[in-house]
């Protein structure tokens, strides 16, 4: 048990730890004769130059370069926002009457003329 929390405290967070190697990309193939588009799950260590076509079951097919994903952090993407959409938010806040920081005080009734019982 103590052995257990010894690995446990000195293994690398989840988020350094390496992909599973069960993993593998999709690959696009464009087919020559209709010209659609079969996508294909392989290994990296498949050197396929041509599948068949799903759709018209032609063999003269050749690789296409897809999209990549790409995962930005909150601080990246609030970098590249424009300079005037901070302008905007703020002109925004100012003119909404719930953005009012003493919109609740202004609802209440002052001790001088609260009824008593």
């Amino acid at each position: 048990m103590l052995a257990q929390a010894r690995r446990r405290a000195h293994a690398p967070p989840d988020h350094h730890r390496r992909p599973p190697k069960f993993l593998m990309p999709i690959y696009s193939y464009r087919c020559r004769k209709c010209g659609e588009l079969t996508d294909r799950l392989m290994s990296v260590a498949e050197q396929v130059a041509a599948i068949g076509c799903e759709h018209c079951q032609s063999d003269d097919t050749y690789r296409v370069i897809g999209s990549s994903a790409y995962h930005a952090s909150n601080n990246t993407k609030t970098a590249k926002l424009d300079p005037k959409y901070e302008k905007m938010v703020d002109t925004a806040m100012r003119n909404s009457t719930s953005a009012d920081e003493h919109r609740l005080l202004k609802k209440m009734t002052p001790f001088t003329g609260a009824k008593r019982d």
